[in-house]
């Protein structure tokens, strides 16, 4: 599986929807938060082109893309806890996507957690260091 349909099946499944239903021409919120969210992570994850997102997305043009990620910046600036929902969907797909953040810090009872670095080893291969 590549990369842009890992990322697309991924965002279904977190979300609890199916493909087919983020591809399509609906517009009913259920669909359309996974479609726009699937959008970001392709434009945060990958080197596409907002044309080439939206053509992976069930055919939709540049202008649709832009939209999306405002309206995604809008829900995750407004929306708390969207925003963590939407973060945790992210760490998922750097994770399996092979672009690990610098550093992730977890919450343990309301408090900063150990934190994962991601170090560059010797070989210049990045290796995550827990403290």
């Amino acid at each position: 599986m590549d990369k842009i349909n890992k990322i697309i099946e991924m965002t279904c499944r977190h979300f609890g929807v199916s493909e087919k239903d983020v591809k399509a021409k609906t517009r009913k919120r259920e669909f359309v938060v996974p479609r726009h969210a699937a959008m970001k992570l392709l434009k945060e994850n990958t080197n596409m082109s907002l044309k080439y997102i939206g053509q992976s997305i069930g055919g939709r043009d540049h202008s649709s893309v832009i939209h999306a990620l405002g309206a995604m910046e809008d829900l995750i600036s407004t929306d708390k806890d969207f925003k963590k929902y939407f973060q945790q969907l992210s760490d998922s797909v750097k994770c399996e996507t092979g672009k690990l953040p610098d550093t992730i810090i977890y919450m343990w009872e309301g408090k900063p957690a150990p934190i994962v670095t991601n170090k560059t080893g010797a070989a210049g291969e990045s290796q995550p260091l827990f403290i």
